[in-house]
């Protein structure tokens, strides 16, 4: 109950934010070049941001495994069975 309504408020602010800001903005990347409302261009920017910003974390993620494996193997390698008393 309480997610839903977090992200219902999240919804009105994000509306409430492209209500505002609707004036039209040209973007040129090298050869590219567009015309969108200034939340678009906003949204995107922040959306492509949290995409890279995912990515290079999982790439940490994944680094971290590894070497928690490698970590586990090593650890398997050194333990000294003991014997039954």
């Amino acid at each position: 109950m309480v997610y839903a309504i977090l992200i219902a408020a999240f919804a009105l602010a994000i509306a409430l934010f492209a209500i505002q800001n609707t004036d039209r903005l040209t973007v040129t990347f090298m050869v590219w070049s567009f015309t969108a409302p200034q939340a678009v261009v906003i949204l995107g920017a922040a959306i492509s941001g949290a995409i890279v910003g995912g990515l290079l974390g999982l790439r940490g993620q994944i680094r971290a495994r590894r070497a928690a494996r490698k970590a586990e193997v090593r650890l398997r390698e050194l333990e000294v069975p003991r014997e039954p008393s």
